[in-house]
């Protein structure tokens, strides 16, 4: 979506799958440039490129950053390559977090294989904590600002028997 000021975009985190690919292909359609920020690896790249295509076909800006999200050197790289898609007047207009990774151990078991706390902090992590930080790093590099939406979802999981 282009506005007087500059064009909206959409920072997705978690974009090349799952609530992330659909949240895309959704705000491409409407008109919002894309940023997605995605962990594959090269067997999966086809795929991508094929949705970045189909992205652009909506004649959006479209960057992906195929990198850790949770990770703060790979987000100080991809707001860097953020920063440099937009042009002056831009702004993020939402942050969606689409994040789904971790332990999905029982908190408790009679073999004794539950949950613990290196599996609980990368869980939180991953799915809670990158969440505040990239946020935060959105709003001091002036890339989010007042008006500016953050969501986050995820998948319900799975569920052992």
């Amino acid at each position: 979506m282009t506005t007087e000021s500059g064009r909206r975009w959409v920072v997705i985190l978690g974009a090349s799958s799952g609530f992330g690919e659909a949240a895309a292909r959704a705000f491409a359609k409407q008109g919002d440039a894309i940023f997605g920020v995605h962990l594959d690896r090269r067997g999966a790249m086809p795929r991508i490129e094929q949705l970045i295509t189909d992205l652009r076909g909506c004649d959006v800006p479209v960057h992906f950053h195929n990198g850790n999200a949770a990770g703060d050197e790979e987000r100080e790289k991809a707001i860097a390559a953020l920063q440099e898609a937009m042009q002056p007047g831009d702004t993020v207009g939402v942050l969606l977090h689409s994040l789904a990774f971790g332990t999905l151990r029982p908190y408790f078991s009679e073999d004794g294989a539950t949950i613990g706390r290196r599996h609980m902090d990368m869980t939180l992590d991953v799915m809670a904590h990158s969440l505040v930080y990239w946020t935060q790093d959105l709003v001091r590099t002036g890339l989010l600002g007042r008006g500016g939406r953050v969501y986050a979802i995820t998948s319900s999981g799975s569920i052992a028997a």
